[in-house]
């Protein structure tokens, strides 16, 4: 009961001094706008320290044998280490992209050593099969400032060509340290 006779003693004290009021609401407001300035602004903020990253190319595979043949041992290998919250798997071409996230309470070296030893003991993979990188999930890498979409009523050589001219030309502007085609294709001969 005092409680709520000190706050509302408090309301009717402010309610009756109305330059007291002001005050604190310039107060507030002042240190809101002097703080607005320390606050980091990010479209994609780059926070993920509770992922690690397994990749790995499987050169000449479609992305059906990558899955089969690659994608679906590592994850069986790794589903079941103590720390795994979730996997995550992308196939593009002959790549092979597994995104592992992790609890919390555990350390993310811990898990790396874990899924390093346990993918490197898998016999059944291909022998074609290049080395494979155990990695923390960085995405400084994916971060872009512009990001051009290309799209067509066309055959994928024809877009292909085109996103390489403009790759080539958004490198050649000064300033730009890296253009990156993230949907590059690998040319395939047909007999």
């Amino acid at each position: 009961m005092t409680k709520r006779m000190r706050t509302g003693n408090l309301l009717a004290w402010f309610a009756s001094n109305p330059v007291a009021a002001n005050l604190l609401m310039l107060l507030i407001m002042s240190g809101g706008l002097l703080g607005i300035a320390d606050v980091d602004k990010e479209v994609f903020p780059r926070f993920n320290p509770h992922q690690i990253v397994v990749n790995t190319q499987y050169p000449g595979a479609g992305t059906a044998e990558v899955e089969e043949s690659v994608c679906i041992p590592i994850e069986e290998a790794i589903v079941d280490i103590p720390g795994i919250k979730h996997l995550h798997s992308e196939m593009r071409g002959d790549d092979c992209r597994i995104e592992v996230e992790i609890l919390p309470e555990v350390t993310r070296e811990q898990v790396m050593v874990s899924v390093q030893s346990k993918v490197q003991g898998l016999a059944k993979l291909p022998k074609l099969l290049e080395k494979i990188q155990v990695l923390p999930a960085d995405r400084n890498d994916d971060d872009g400032v512009i990001w051009v979409a290309l799209h067509g009523n066309t055959d994928a050589f024809t877009l292909q060509s085109f996103g390489e001219r403009i790759q080539q030309q958004l490198a050649a502007i000064p300033g730009v340290s890296r253009a990156r085609n993230y949907g590059e294709m690998g040319y395939e001969l047909a007999i």
